[in-house]
């Protein structure tokens, strides 16, 4: 069976045991990672992006530590991954800088979660969506637009975080993209085996591996750019066997499935349209 390394930032193996001074149980992660060497390239693999390129990016912070990664879909609406807010509380979430440590960012605290109540079923980390009630909206951001059907699945993605650098390394204080291929559900089970739902997880990634999402991009958007620079959120980083392994992809949440559920998880909140 493959060792599924959850792309939650390392912080929270080293605060599950309750660590933390206010008492937040993190979900481990120590446990499920993979420390063999892999590449020392950015996200892995990635570039910085430029100031404002993916406005709706946010940073999920739990207790005060950066974890995850999040995507703006209402104006008061985020969406992570299930696997970011399972067992957990004390979110906020920060945007409007690429910069972790810029003076100039924004953050906002969480007031409710809901996540999918099927998540993990039929299988481990199926269904990885939570949504995440903001006490006030983004300033100035237009949220992001989910995927309504699988079109564009397997066209270029593009995958962004704050996450490790390379596999078991360190966070990064910028955010970095990358580009990298969708993988149809037949290769991906060649990879991945019965650990992959197709009905709920979409894959992408490069055969010789290289490029991919790590620890601390969970949650965060992958997606798709069109010529007129609109961004479709195609998934939501999930899981993966190490970072950047050869023939071993990034495994997402795919929102084309998932999308209605989120959708009226986010209504049942009231407030903003969707993007």
């Amino acid at each position: 069976m493959q060792k599924k390394t959850k792309r939650l930032a390392a912080v929270g193996a080293a605060l599950a045991a309750g660590a933390l001074a206010v008492g937040v149980s993190l979900p481990a992660l120590a446990a499920d990672t993979d420390k063999s060497n892999g590449p020392e390239e950015k996200v892995v693999g990635g570039e910085p992006a430029e100031e404002g390129e993916f406005p709706f990016m946010m940073r999920l912070t739990i207790g005060g530590q950066d974890a995850c990664g999040a995507s703006l879909i209402r104006p008061d609406v985020a969406l992570t991954a299930a696997h970011c807010t399972d067992g957990s509380e004390g979110f906020t979430v920060k945007y409007g800088t690429n910069k972790l440590d810029d003076p100039e960012i924004k953050e906002i605290k969480v007031t409710e979660v809901t996540q999918n109540p099927d998540f993990g079923k039929p299988i481990e980390m199926a269904g990885d969506w939570s949504v995440l009630k903001l006490e006030a909206p983004a300033e100035g951001v237009e949220p992001v637009k989910l995927a309504e059907d699988d079109s564009v699945d397997l066209e270029e993605q593009t995958i962004m975080g704050w996450g490790a650098t390379s596999e078991g390394g360190e966070q990064s204080n910028e955010l970095l993209k990358a580009k990298v291929p969708g993988v149809d559900d037949e290769k991906c089970k060649e990879a991945y085996g019965e650990s992959l739902d197709p009905d709920s997880m979409l894959c992408a990634g490069l055969d010789e591996g290289g490029i991919d999402t790590c620890q601390g991009d969970s949650g965060g958007p992958m997606g798709v750019v069109a010529e007129d620079g609109t961004f479709t959120q195609t998934g939501i980083v999930s899981w993966g066997e190490g970072c950047a392994q050869p023939k071993k992809f990034g495994v997402y949440a795919q929102v084309s499935t998932l999308a209605a559920d989120i959708n009226a998880a986010a209504d049942a909140f009231g407030g903003g349209e969707e993007g």
